[in-house]
């Protein structure tokens, strides 16, 4: 197996490029870039039908294979360019990226180098809308980057707040607003720094200039809890709204839930009736597996949530949400496990035969979401299944995962005959 190319860094994150010694190779937005972009992101092993439909989803399968069999010879004349590997069914481009050291960052909690790695959205100018597969996928890895980004600016600005360093707070947030200036989140947020830090005409001034967007671009007032705060600012009273410090990635059972579920409300209209039999299905005995399947963004996760949510209120089992869109092998998916999980992996031991016996004899669910990407490693799931008779797993993923005794419910946005629900045994 080829190892990543020596000597050779792409930069995914802002503009694209490619740094080979001192020499920089700029991406420009035609599909040999995007195919380079789209498989340093992955790294791994990309079938070529999956490739080929990111690009041609609307032409046979057979002349989508030639388009990208051309395509492939295109990006191996470009100067500069090596390493890229393939076989009959599969390509490869394994390089080091900007997104890998954002990854490793995420995994490891460390909102610090989160915010230092991340620079910019995912692919930059590298947007296709003649290519909506590949499109889409971009939207979605960049929306999930971003956020990412935004948990670590938000952690890293509470500490600050608590430390009193309340300009330094108010740069971090600053920044997250430049991307996002109707953002009422961290609208509150600078308020609070800004009001803290004895800048309260500042907060007000900031407060009318979004007010003012809101109602331009889109006919609406703040919201309650951002009129109630500012009225606490007005009025030189004590502002007690505060967010509880939150790493990247999720290190307890739904820690930070509440706040996802208020920030997402919207996504969530007309879904109770896609709720309710989640609802149902969960609680149906021979249902040990639900995957929820859909596209990117067709709210997958907010259903998987507010579903877990609901099992939790009622109380019967412990329910635990694990977010794997930033893990990308099998090591890092355990490891991630235990870690909401609250268990302490010991070295020499299989992690997983450890996950095992920690949840062999508790009632438990389990979300695992956003494990389109790991599918080769859907054993893990099943293993957990086998060896956790009280075990019952919640997934999202954009395909199903092709194991025995999965359940599916397809969310808008797929085609028949998976509406709205069915068994599957494979």
């Amino acid at each position: 197996m080829a190892s990543h190319q020596p000597g050779m860094r792409v930069r995914l994150l802002g503009r694209p490029s490619a740094q080979v010694g001192a020499e920089i190779i700029d991406f420009t937005p035609d599909k040999r870039y995007q195919l380079l972009g789209y498989l340093a992101y992955h790294r791994e092993w990309i079938s070529r039908d999956r490739a080929a439909c990111l690009f041609w989803p609307d032409t046979s399968s057979a002349l989508a294979r030639q388009n990208l069999r051309g395509l492939v010879q295109r990006v191996r004349s470009l100067g500069g360019i090596t390493g890229l590997e393939t076989t009959t069914q599969h390509i490869r481009w394994r390089v080091d990226t900007d997104v890998d050291t954002l990854r490793q960052a995420i995994e490891s909690g460390r909102p610090g180098e989160v915010i230092t790695a991340y620079s910019g959205p995912l692919l930059s100018g590298l947007d296709d809308t003649a290519a909506p597969e590949y499109a889409s996928w971009v939207s979605s890895e960049r929306e999930t980057l971003h956020t990412r980004w935004r948990e670590a600016v938000f952690f890293r600005s509470e500490e600050l707040t608590t430390q009193g360093r309340y300009q330094e707070a108010e740069d971090l947030l600053r920044r997250v607003m430049d991307v996002d200036p109707l953002d009422e989140e961290v609208l509150r947020r600078r308020l609070m720094t800004l009001s803290q830090g004895g800048q309260r005409e500042t907060a007000l001034r900031l407060y009318r200039r979004v007010a003012a967007g809101l109602a331009a671009g889109w006919g609406v007032e703040p919201s309650d809890a951002t009129r109630q705060l500012v009225q606490d600012v007005e009025s030189a009273g004590e502002v007690t709204e505060r967010w509880a410090p939150t790493a990247p990635g999720v290190k307890g059972a739904f820690e930070g839930e509440a706040r996802f579920l208020s920030e997402t409300e919207g996504l969530f209209a007309g879904r109770e009736v896609d709720l309710a039999e989640v609802q149902h299905l969960l609680t149906t005995p021979t249902c040990r597996l639900l995957t929820l399947v859909g596209p990117g963004g067709v709210g997958k996760t907010r259903l998987a949530w507010q579903a877990a949510w609901e099992q939790r209120r009622r109380g019967s089992r412990d329910v635990y949400v694990v977010p794997l869109e930033a893990v990308t092998s099998r090591e890092a998916m355990t490891a991630h496990i235990a870690a909401v999980l609250g268990l302490q992996l010991e070295g020499g031991e299989d992690p997983l035969v450890q996950i095992t016996r920690h949840l062999h004899a508790r009632s438990v669910m389990l979300v695992l979401d956003n494990f389109e990407h790991l599918l080769a490693h859907v054993d893990v799931a099943s293993a957990l299944l086998a060896g956790c008779p009280g075990l019952t797993l919640l997934m999202t993923s954009r395909e199903r995962l092709n194991v025995r005794h999965e359940w599916l419910y397809a969310l808008d946005g797929l085609p028949c005959p998976l509406k709205t629900w069915s068994q599957q045994t494979c």
